[in-house]
C-alpha cells in the first residue's frame, strides 16, 4: 500500500497532502479560472475596456496551465503582499485623481488586480473562496454600467460556472476532511533529522474516496436543475415583485455616444464624421392606438433632432436668444386631432454626449412620469442633463401618419419669424453667395413654373438635387477651396459631398426664391428588426434634410385629403418635408451595414433585455406585466361563469370531434401508448442492472463494457445501502462500505442467526470494489449472485422485523392481561 508523510503538527486540511490533486481539484482549478474569466470580461463590457477580457483571459489560462497543472509559477507570501500594496496605492490615486464614473471603474480594477495576483498563489482552500468572491464583487461592479443582452446571457455562463464551482469546492473541502479524518490517529511517530519536522507514515485512502464517487453525471444533472430552477425563480420574482421607485436603474456609460449637429452651431462636414459609424443610438417602436398593435411605416422615418434657421460661411446656427427656455411638452393630441387614433413613439435613446432627444413631429406627451422636456425657441425635446450618461426611455404621441404612411407635410404650430427663414448672408464679398443666387434664378427660368408657385418650386429644386444626376452622393468628400464659401464649392467645383451639403444648398437657393426654408438634423432609417417589431437608428443613419414653410394658400389640395378636418389642421399652414439627397446614400449605407443586418437576432434580444429587463420600471411593469394579466384573469372568470361562453365551448369541440373522429382515436391511441412506454422506462431505471440482467438471459443482450460497469456498480450498491438503511442501518460518511459490511454482518449474525448471511454482502462489496476501483468488468455470474444475495438478504430483514413485532405483541399482551388482573 502507499504511503503519505504529513508534518504531524499540521492541522490544516490544505497541507495534509500537498502533492496531491485529485480529480476534483483540477475541476475546481478550471471552474475557478474560467469565472474569473468571465467576471472580469462581464466588468470590461460595461466598462468598455478590451484590455480588461485580454488580461483576464491570459491571467486564466497561465496560471492555471503554469501554477496549478505544471507547478513551476509561483508567488511567495511576501512578493504577494507587496503586490496587493502596489495596486492599492494605484487605485488610491486613480480615485483621487478622476471625477465621476471613472472613479467607479478605478475602484473596480482593485478586484481585477487582486484576482490576477491570487491566481499565481499555491491553491488552498482560502484562496478559492477568495477568488469566487472577487468574482462576484467584479459582477457586481459590473452592473453599474450601462450594459445591453451580451452582459445578459454572459450572466447565464456565469451562474452555470458559479453552481459548479460551489459544488466543486464543496466537495474539495469534503475531500480533503475526509482524507483527514481516514489519516487521523494513526501511523507512528518518525524522528526528524533537524532540517524537516517529525513525521507520521499513513495507508493511502483508497482511490475514489466518499466525495470522488459523486462526482458524474447525476451531480451535473442535479446542478443544470439548480440552475434553471434559480433562473426561472429569479426571473418570476424579477417580474412579480411591484416596482417602488419612479426612475428604474440604467447604470453608467463611460464612452458616451458622440452626437454631432446638435450644438449650438454647426459646421458643415461635421455630419460626415459619423456617417461611417454603425453604432446603436435608439430604437423606435410605432404603436397604433386603435388596433394596439405594432408596424412599419412604408416610408423611412425621420426623426427630428435641432432645427437651423441662419448661415453663415459654412457655419449654421439657430437665430434667437441665447439660454434654453425648458417647458414640459404639451399633453395629448390637441385641435381636430383630439379625438382621433393617433400612433405611439415608444423610443429608447442610448447614452449620448448631448441631451436632445429625437421624435417623429409633431409630438405630444402622453405620459405625465416621465422627465421630457419642449424647448420652444430652439424647437427642441431634451432630457435633464444628469441622465445623458445612461439609456433613457420615453413614449410620445404623433399624428403625423396616415394609415402606415408618414407624412410629409407637418402642420404650423408654434409661432416663428418669417423673414429668419428668408435670410441669405448680406456679406459683399466672396462669401455672399452671388453665383448661388444666380443660379437659383437659372433654375427657376429653367422649371417655368410661376414664382409664387412655392410648392412646385420647391419640388423641382429638389428633384435636380437628387435625380438629375449633376450632383453626387459620397462618403469621402474632396478637399473644398479655402477661397469659396463651402455650399459654392459643393454649387460650381465639387459636386460632391454629404447629405448637409444637399440640405444647405437646397435650403439657401428655396430662400433666395423668397420660399421660407430651414435646414433639420436628425436621423433617417428604415432598418426594421422583424423579431422585435422596431427600428434600429444608428449613428450611420444620421441626415439633413429642409422644410419649408407653406400657407394656408399654398398648400395644394391633394395634400389636404380628409375633408375640413385636414383644412383645420393647416390654418396656420405647415412645413413641407423635402429630403435632396440622392438615392444612392440608401444604398452605400445598406452595403456598410450588411453585417449590422446580420445581428438582428441580437439586437432583438438587446431590445428585450432593455424593454423588459434594464428599463423596467413602475410604469412599464403595470403596462406589459400587471394589466395584460389583470385582463387575462377578468376574462378567464367571466368566462367561466358565462354559460354562453360554455355553449360555444361545448358546441365547438363537438363540431371538431365529428369532423376528426378519426384523428381524436389515433392521438388518444398515441398518448396511452406514449404513458405507457414512459412508465416502463422509468420502472427500468429503477433497477438498472436487474433489467440489464433479464435482456441478457431472454435476449443473450450483452453490451460491450455491460452497460458501463462505473453505474451498475454504483447502483447495486447504493440498494445494498437503501435496504439495510431501510432497518436502520446507516453507513457514516467516515466509514468505508468495507468497514461498514463488517459490523453491520456482525450484527446481522447475532439478531437473525442467519451465520451465513454475512459472506453473501461481504461479496456485494468486494465486487464493488472490483468493478468501481479496478476497472474488472461485471460478470454475468457475479451480476446474478449479486441478485440472490440482495434478495435473501431482503427476506431476511423482513422475516426479523416480523418476528421481532410478533413478539413485542406478545409481550404486550401478557403486560395487559397483567393490569387488567391486578385492576380486577
Amino acid at each position: 500500500m502507499a504511503s503519505i508523510a504529513i508534518p504531524a503538527e499540521n492541522t490544516n486540511l490544505d497541507e495534509a497532502f500537498p502533492e496531491r490533486t485529485t480529480r476534483i481539484e483540477r475541476f475546481l482549478q478550471i471552474a475557478v479560472a474560467v469565472l474569473a474569466a468571465l467576471a472580469t470580461t462581464m466588468l470590461g463590457i460595461g466598462a468598455q475596456n478590451p484590455w480588461l477580457p485580454v488580461l483576464a483571459v491570459l491571467a486564466s489560462i497561465v496560471s492555471l496551465w503554469w501554477t496549478d497543472i505544471g507547478g513551476k509559477l509561483y508567488l511567495g507570501r511576501t512578493l504577494v503582499n507587496v503586490a496587493m500594496l502596489a495596486a492599492l496605492a494605484v487605485v488610491v490615486w486613480q480615485v483621487f485623481t478622476f471625477q465621476g464614473t471613472l472613479q467607479v471603474f478605478s475602484a473596480a480594477n482593485l478586484l481585477v488586480y487582486l484576482q490576477v495576483i491570487l491566481q499565481f498563489r499555491r491553491k488552498t482552500l482560502k484562496t478559492y473562496r477568495y477568488l469566487v468572491a472577487l468574482s462576484l464583487f467584479q459582477v457586481v461592479s459590473a452592473a453599474a454600467f450601462v450594459q445591453g443582452a451580451v452582459f445578459g446571457l454572459f450572466l447565464l455562463l456565469y451562474l452555470g460556472t458559479g453552481i459548479a464551482t460551489l459544488l466543486l469546492l464543496q466537495m474539495h473541502e469534503t475531500e480533503l476532511r475526509f482524507v483527514h479524518e481516514y489519516c487521523r490517529g494513526a501511523g507512528e511517530l518518525s524522528e526528524g533529522n533537524g532540517k524537516r519536522p517529525p513525521t507520521r507514515t499513513f495507508g493511502a485512502p483508497p482511490a475514489g474516496d466518499a466525495a470522488e464517487v459523486r462526482l458524474g453525471w447525476p451531480l451535473w444533472r442535479r446542478m443544470l436543475g439548480l440552475g434553471f430552477g434559480t433562473v426561472l425563480l429569479t426571473l418570476a420574482m424579477f417580474f412579480i415583485i411591484p416596482r417602488i421607485g419612479g426612475e428604474p436603474w440604467r447604470g453608467h456609460q463611460t464612452r458616451p455616444a458622440s452626437m454631432v449637429g446638435f450644438s449650438p452651431t454647426v459646421r458643415l462636414g461635421e455630419l460626415g464624421e459619423i456617417i461611417e459609424d454603425p453604432q446603436p443610438i435608439m430604437r423606435v417602436k410605432l404603436i397604433r392606438t386603435d388596433t394596439k398593435k405594432t408596424f412599419r411605416a412604408v416610408s423611412p422615418l425621420y426623426l427630428r433632432g435641432a432645427v437651423l434657421t441662419q448661415y453663415y460661411r459654412g457655419l449654421w446656427a439657430h437665430h434667437g436668444p441665447g439660454g434654453r427656455r425648458y417647458r414640459r411638452l404639451q399633453s395629448g393630441p390637441t385641435g381636430p386631432d383630439a379625438e382621433k387614433p393617433y400612433t405611439i413613439q415608444q423610443i429608447t435613446i442610448e447614452p449620448s454626449e448631448r441631451p436632445e432627444l429625437f421624435a417623429v413631429w409633431p409630438c405630444f406627451n402622453i405620459r405625465e412620469d416621465q422627465r421630457v422636456y419642449y424647448d420652444a425657441m430652439r424647437q427642441r425635446l431634451f432630457r435633464p442633463r444628469d441622465l445623458t450618461n445612461q439609456r433613457f426611455a420615453y413614449e410620445l404621441g404623433t399624428t403625423a401618419f396616415r394609415g402606415q404612411d408618414l407624412d410629409v407635410l407637418t402642420p404650423s404650430t408654434e409661432l416663428f419669424n418669417i423673414w429668419v427663414h428668408m435670410q441669405l448672408p448680406q456679406d459683399p464679398t466672396r462669401y455672399g453667395l452671388r453665383r448661388l443666387r444666380e443660379l437659383a434664378a437659372q433654375w427657376a427660368e429653367e422649371s417655368e413654373i410661376p414664382p409664387d408657385d412655392h410648392y412646385r418650386l420647391a419640388i423641382y429644386f429638389t428633384s435636380r438635387f437628387r435625380d438629375s444626376n449633376e450632383f453626387t452622393y459620397t462618403l469621402n468628400p474632396p478637399e473644398r477651396d479655402p477661397t469659396l464659401d463651402p455650399i459654392e464649392d459643393f454649387l460650381f467645383v465639387h459636386r460632391q459631398g454629404h447629405c448637409e451639403y444637399f440640405a444647405t444648398a437646397l435650403a439657401l437657393m428655396l430662400r433666395s426664391r423668397g420660399i421660407p426654408a430651414r435646414v433639420v438634423v436628425g436621423y433617417k432609417t428604415d432598418e426594421f428588426n422583424r423579431f422585435g417589431q422596431y427600428y434600429q437608428v444608428r449613428q450611420l443613419h444620421a441626415h439633413a434634410w429642409v422644410e419649408i414653410y407653406l400657407g394656408p394658400n399654398k398648400i395644394p389640395a391633394y395634400l389636404l385629403a380628409g375633408g375640413d378636418d385636414a383644412r383645420d389642421r393647416f390654418l396656420r399652414g405647415g412645413w413641407l418635408r423635402l429630403d435632396p439627397t440622392p438615392f444612392a446614400r440608401d444604398e452605400q449605407i445598406a452595403k456598410r451595414n450588411i453585417f449590422v443586418r446580420m445581428g438582428s437576432a441580437l439586437n432583438w434580444l438587446d431590445y428585450l433585455w432593455v424593454h423588459y429587463i434594464a428599463d423596467l420600471d413602475q410604469g412599464r411593469q403595470e403596462q406589459t406585466i400587471y394589466r395584460p394579466l389583470a385582463e387575462t384573469v377578468t376574462k378567464q372568470v367571466k368566462s367561466a361563469f358565462d354559460r354562453e361562453w360554455w355553449a360555444r365551448f361545448r358546441d365547438g369541440w363537438i363540431h371538431y370531434a365529428s369532423q376528426n373522429r378519426g384523428r381524436l382515436m389515433f392521438m388518444g391511441s398515441a398518448a396511452l401508448i406514449v404513458a405507457a412506454l414512459l412508465i416502463t422506462l422509468w420502472r427500468a431505471l429503477r433497477n438498472k442492472y436487474r433489467v440489464l440482467l433479464w435482456l441478457y438471459r431472454k435476449f443473450g443482450f450483452r453490451p460491450k463494457r455491460w452497460a458501463d460497469a462505473d453505474r451498475i456498480a454504483i447502483e447495486f450498491y447504493r440498494n445494498l445501502e437503501r435496504l439495510l438503511a431501510r432497518y436502520g442501518m446507516k453507513r457514516p460518511v467516515n466509514q468505508t462500505p468495507r468497514r461498514f459490511i463488517e459490523v453491520v454482518g456482525g450484527q446481522l449474525a447475532a439478531e437473525t442467526g442467519e451465520s451465513d448471511l454475512t459472506p453473501g454482502i461481504v461479496r456485494i462489496v468486494e465486487t464493488y470494489y472490483q468493478v468501481r476501483y479496478g476497472a474488472h468488468p461485471l460478470s454475468i455470474e457475479q451480476a446474478a449472485e449479486i441478485d440472490r444475495a440482495l434478495s435473501r438478504l431482503e427476506h431476511v430483514l423482513k422475516s426479523n422485523v416480523g418476528r421481532r413485532f410478533k413478539r413485542l405483541r406478545r409481550t404486550l399482551g401478557r403486560t395487559g392481561q397483567r393490569l387488567v388482573r391486578g385492576g380486577k
